[in-house]
Parts: C-alpha cells; sequence; structure tokens
C-alpha cells in the first residue's frame, strides 16, 4: 500500500492514501510507521467523522471505512502518545508562527464565522476558527463538538468551488483543533445593512442568486446538505463575489443528524409540520427563501417561532393539502383546525414581482413547491431562464 504524508502543522498530519485490494488495518499502521519514521506509537486516525483504532486486529480497510479497491482518499493523522501532544497553547504559538493575529484596528474584527488573521508570507487576510476541550464535566458537549468541527473540516476539504468557502490550513492535536479558511469580507446580511434600505438593482440580485444557487449545486454534486442556509452564512466582497460559509450543520445525505438546527425562516414545510426525511429539496426552499430575501431585503417568513413560520408560510403560499403536500395528514404537527389560507399571489408580498419580473417569480414559485419531490433542483434552477443573462463579477 502505497503512503504520501505532508506535514500540516506541529502536531497535524494529513495522509493521501491509496487502498489496495486486501488492505488491512495492521497494513496501514506499518505504512505509516514507515513513512513517517517513528516508534509505535498510540496513534490515532480520522477519516470523515470516523476515528480508526490502529492495532485492532487484521480488519480489511476497504469493508470499514467503505473504500474501494484502488481509491485515494485523505485522512487526518495524529501521531504522538497523549502525554506528548501539544499543549492548546502550544497549538495556537504553531498557529501564529503562520499567521499574523495582531493585526491593525481596521482589521480586529470577530463574528460567527471566526477571529480575522493574516497570513505572515503573503499578506493576504484569513479567518481563524477553533475548537477546544472546555473540562471534565463537559466531555459530553466536548465529544459532540468534536464531531462537529471534525466533520466541517472533512467536508470543507471535499469542497474546492468558487462560490464556497476555502479551508486552508489545520492546526490539531488530540485536545484542540484550530482551522484556518479563506477571509471573504461582510456576510451577506450586513452588506445589506450597509445600504441603508436601498434595495439591491436586478442585475446583483441574479448575480447573487445564481452564484448561491451554483454553489449549493456543487455541494449536493458531492453528496453534501448544507442544512443551515441564511444571509449569516453568506460571504460577499467588494467585487461582488458571493461564498457559502458556516458548515457546522453540514453533513452527507446518508448521515444522521440533528436536523433542527436549520433556522426556522429557512427551513421547509414539510419539516416544520414534523418531517424526519431531509434532502437536497431541504436546500432548495433555503436557496428560494433567499432569493426572494435578496431581492426584496425582507425575509420571506419571518416568523418568531416555529408555529409562526408555519403560519407565515401558510397565508403567503396557501394552506396545504393533501394534494399539494402529500403525506399531509401523517405529519405530527399539522392539525386539521389550521386556518385556511388561499395564497397571496407574489404581487402582493413585498416588491418581489417589482425586483425579479415574471421570470424571477417564475423560478421562485418552483422553488416554493409544497412537495419536495416536486421541487426545483439546484441543477435545474441553473437552466431557468432567469439566469440566461447572469452577469458574474470578474474571475467568479
Amino acid at each position: 500500500m502505497e503512503l504520501h504524508c505532508k506535514i500540516l502543522g506541529l502536531s497535524g498530519w494529513r495522509a493521501t492514501i491509496a487502498v489496495d485490494e486486501g488492505a488491512t488495518l495492521q497494513h496501514l499502521k506499518d505504512g505509516i510507521q514507515a513513512a513517517l519514521q517513528v516508534r509505535p506509537w498510540q496513534q490515532r486516525l480520522v477519516y470523515g467523522t470516523l476515528e480508526l483504532r490502529l492495532g485492532d486486529g487484521d480488519e480489511r480497510l476497504q469493508g470499514l471505512v467503505g473504500i474501494e479497491p484502488g481509491a485515494t482518499v485523505e485522512l487526518l493523522l495524529v501521531v504522538r502518545p497523549e502525554d506528548e501532544m501539544l499543549s492548546p497553547e502550544e497549538v495556537l504559538r504553531a498557529f501564529e508562527v503562520q499567521y499574523d493575529v495582531n493585526l491593525p484596528e481596521i482589521f480586529e474584527v470577530s463574528d460567527e464565522a471566526g477571529t480575522c488573521a493574516r497570513e505572515r508570507t503573503s499578506g493576504r487576510l484569513v479567518v481563524k476558527k477553533e475548537w477546544a476541550t472546555r473540562g471534565a464535566f463537559e466531555l459530553q458537549y466536548d465529544e459532540e463538538n468534536r464531531r462537529e468541527a471534525m466533520r466541517e473540516v472533512s467536508l470543507l476539504k471535499q469542497l474546492k468551488h468558487v462560490n464556497v468557502t476555502e479551508l486552508l490550513d489545520v492546526f490539531c492535536s488530540t485536545r484542540n483543533m484550530i482551522w484556518v479558511c479563506e477571509h471573504h469580507g461582510d456576510h451577506l446580511r450586513q452588506y445589506m445593512r450597509n445600504r441603508d434600505g436601498v434595495p439591491l438593482d436586478p442585475a446583483t440580485i441574479k448575480s447573487l442568486s445564481f452564484q448561491l444557487c451554483r454553489g449549493i449545486e456543487f455541494c449536493h454534486a458531492k453528496n453534501v446538505l448544507h442544512l443551515e442556509l441564511s444571509l449569516r452564512t453568506l460571504r460577499i466582497d467588494g467585487r461582488g463575489c458571493l461564498k457559502i460559509s458556516n458548515f457546522s450543520s453540514a453533513c452527507t445525505l446518508s448521515t444522521e443528524h440533528n436536523f433542527e438546527r436549520i433556522a426556522c425562516w429557512y427551513r421547509p414545510l414539510e419539516n416544520l409540520l414534523g418531517s424526519r426525511h431531509y434532502g437536497f429539496p431541504a436546500d432548495t426552499w433555503g436557496v428560494g427563501c433567499l432569493h426572494a430575501e435578496i431581492a426584496t431585503n425582507d425575509p420571506l417568513f419571518q416568523g418568531d417561532s416555529q408555529i409562526d413560520t408555519i403560519f407565515k408560510i401558510c397565508k403567503k403560499l396557501g394552506t396545504p393539502t393533501p394534494n399539494t403536500l402529500p403525506g399531509l395528514a401523517d405529519l405530527p404537527y399539522f392539525k386539521l383546525t389550521f386556518p385556511k389560507w388561499d395564497a397571496m399571489g407574489w404581487d402582493n408580498i413585498g416588491n418581489t414581482r417589482a425586483q425579479l419580473g415574471a421570470v424571477g417569480v417564475d423560478l421562485l414559485e418552483q422553488y416554493m413547491v409544497y412537495d419536495p419531490r416536486k421541487r426545483i433542483s439546484a441543477r435545474r434552477a441553473l437552466q431557468h431562464p432567469y439566469f440566461v443573462d447572469v452577469v458574474l463579477p470578474d474571475g467568479v
């Protein structure tokens, strides 16, 4: 089994492994020790969100992690024993060797995406995010957050796209982790607030909506659900280039996950009513909500609770029926006593039609279909006539 290692931090290593037919965990352990020239320490290996315990017998590697023979995969290695791992302070110093956090005042900012820093060699701005244990009395919390952090890092390594925030670097031990992403300006909510209520022009609306849809289509092509779309998870720079960020709630389509973390305003009606089936249509509903919000500078379904959001959807799009949402009667939060509203029509929902035009509203209606099986996919949305004359920023 061929194995190549590239250092990623003082205590973090990334290995690219070509998996041969019949490869076992013992083969993997021997290959790592030969490549790194280390003693047979207690090693830890992470593939995605799965931690492999090296030396657990002669199990076939392919069967354990679902890798086909001949595949090439990336893994994150920690090769120091617990008593020799770097402390959180040492990992932070390792980060500071490459990145300067003592920035001029204009760059001393923090937000949901992390803290700004500057790469020492190139001078470019980056964003630092950090996970660390909180103490012996919060072990369950620590384990859940460690898994979440590792999942986000693993997914970002797969998602190399012009409209997705890029993961640049990782520094880690078994006790803490720092990862570095590209800096990409304000989140979209702040960007729109800075306009003092002045709506975006139709060409900018179209460009941002197209970039959002293209980024989500790429994620879906990689079998990744974002599940936390909002104006705060979208970044925009001075050129008008949009990046999808914050993959802390993201997962692959087959992964068990806590989907209740999706913000109510952007959660599909079927899931607000209690459906536990999530798929790509959950994201495209969110794309539709943002398509309208970018155009009108006003959230489409701004409820103050889950039931209030349900009623706001029903008031604007009409109360669902078994014909428009199959299986409606089986959804746990649907009540026959719900008020019966007819759809308002987009002419009566803010200035939606004025901002999007008839073709843009047609796309919005296809995003807002109650039946997830009939909701437009991101791939088909990119082919909609609304985007036929989209103008994108240079290099995007």
